[in-house]
């Protein structure tokens, strides 16, 4: 999949990015969620900034992952031009710290990155774990979230692999597919 993604133009990214953006309106359950976390694109990821400006233009809060001592830690942001900062992963990533994501900011819609995804919702991440650590925190703590998937339509799959500490997601915004829902595994 990484050698794939990295044969696709930067056309492509932005056109899917667009098309993923258009179909959240059309789901009933984006307007429950005040509160929305978003990654940044990486090289060869699909754009997510035309998502963004469309979460801006819904008046959602919005939060951006920044990694402190190792943990995913969301930052609040008030526009897409930052300011930002490389992290040691070479991803933007918000240059400051305040604005932490608190219990006060749920119930939360997260937007989940992934190399691949399969219709019964399972992700395959970068292999760091960082969101599947995050949202076991979440449900630690019995907090309110529906974490989605966010990609190219060609990252879908028939299968990927997961195990017991992996999360999966309750859909897939999939580009030019549009929203995909999953079934549980």
């Amino acid at each position: 999949m990484k050698g794939h993604l990295q044969t696709i133009t930067q056309e492509t990214l932005h056109n899917e990015g667009i098309s993923a953006a258009s179909s959240v309106f059309d789901q009933m359950f984006f307007s429950v969620y005040k509160t929305v976390l978003c990654f940044l694109s990486m090289q060869h990821e699909i754009d997510t900034g035309p998502l963004l400006n469309t979460l801006f233009c819904a008046g959602k809060h919005i939060f951006i992952p920044k990694l402190l001592e190792k943990q995913l830690c969301f930052i609040q942001i008030y526009n897409i031009k930052g300011p930002w900062n490389i992290s040691t992963y070479g991803t933007l990533e918000p240059a400051s710290c305040s604005g932490l994501l608190c219990e006060n900011d749920f119930p939360v819609l997260i937007f989940m990155p992934g190399l691949a995804f399969d219709l019964s919702g399972n992700r395959l991440g970068r292999g760091k774990g960082y969101y599947d650590k995050f949202c076991k925190e979440l449900d630690a703590l019995n907090l309110e979230y529906r974490a989605v998937g966010l990609c190219l339509s060609t990252q879908i799959v028939p299968y990927v692999p997961s195990e017991v500490h992996d999360k999966a997601v309750d859909g897939i915004f999939a580009g030019a597919l549009g929203f995909l829902q999953t079934t549980e595994p």
